[in-house]
């Protein structure tokens, strides 16, 4: 959705790896914000997105208005089960029929072969990917990792939000969370989640809006995370009055 850092600039590269002529969309889609102050706010920087993506492997860029993505009819609904229904679902209701028709739309028009996306949104990578079995079977759906700042904190459009003090919280936050690794040896997820929960709880600018362990295929509850499966753990939370999401997953022992 434009606004593009490195992060961003991280999935061109992956994609170029399998030689494929590689195309970057870039569609503020206005279904995905249940918040319209969020919409309002988020950045836009079309020219600076645009000067980025010529200094990479990119080969096309695909602007659509509003009217181009949806003068065709799209479903009106989808259907994802529980995966909608979950942490980021239960707190922005309706995000993801907006991705799934945006999306729907784009593939259908593109008929790419590959897409890859960036797992830090992993529960909406994990809806992609429904669509796609749904949908577009042919469609091969490719997370790529993470990518953080000097401090750690994950690369964001929305950071650009953020005042200096936000920002120095936020990175305490992520520091603290990406912890979980090694801190599953030898203490329980519950005590984990508590001392994270503590130290956000200290910080003025911070609020957390759920803190949780998770199965990564299917985002079911997960209670132990030092049993034998993968596992990830999942955080949504605002610095002032930006929403920042991030996740750790967690390989078996």
């Amino acid at each position: 959705m434009g606004a593009l850092h490195q992060g961003h600039l991280s999935l061109i590269h992956q994609a170029k790896a399998h030689n494929h002529r590689i195309l970057a969309s870039i569609f503020i889609n206005p279904l995905q914000f249940n918040n319209p102050q969020d919409l309002a706010l988020y950045p836009q920087t079309p020219e600076q997105d645009l000067a980025l993506l010529e200094k990479t492997a990119c080969d096309a860029v695909y602007m659509p208005t509003y009217e181009d993505v949806y003068a065709e009819a799209v479903p009106e609904s989808f259907y994802f089960g529980d995966l909608e229904r979950v942490l980021e679902g239960s707190f922005r209701p309706g995000h993801f029929q907006g991705v799934a028709k945006v999306l729907y739309r784009f593939f259908k028009d593109v008929n790419p072969q590959t897409v890859v996306l960036g797992l830090k949104d992993f529960q909406q990578f994990t809806i992609v990917k429904e669509l796609s079995r749904q949908f577009f079977p042919e469609i091969d759906i490719e997370g790529a990792p993470t990518l953080r700042d000097e401090q750690g904190l994950a690369m964001s459009s929305r950071n650009q939000r953020l005042s200096q003090a936000e920002y120095k919280q936020a990175v305490q936050v992520a520091n603290a969370f990406s912890l979980a690794s090694q801190a599953r040896f030898g203490q329980s997820f519950e005590h984990w989640k508590h001392n994270v929960l503590e130290l956000c709880s200290k910080l003025p600018d911070i609020s957390v809006e759920y803190l949780e362990l998770g199965n990564p295929i299917n985002l079911s509850p997960v209670l132990d995370w030092n049993s034998n499966q993968e596992s990830i753990v999942l955080i949504a939370f605002y610095a002032g009055q930006t929403r920042l999401i991030d996740n750790v997953i967690l390989p078996t022992n």
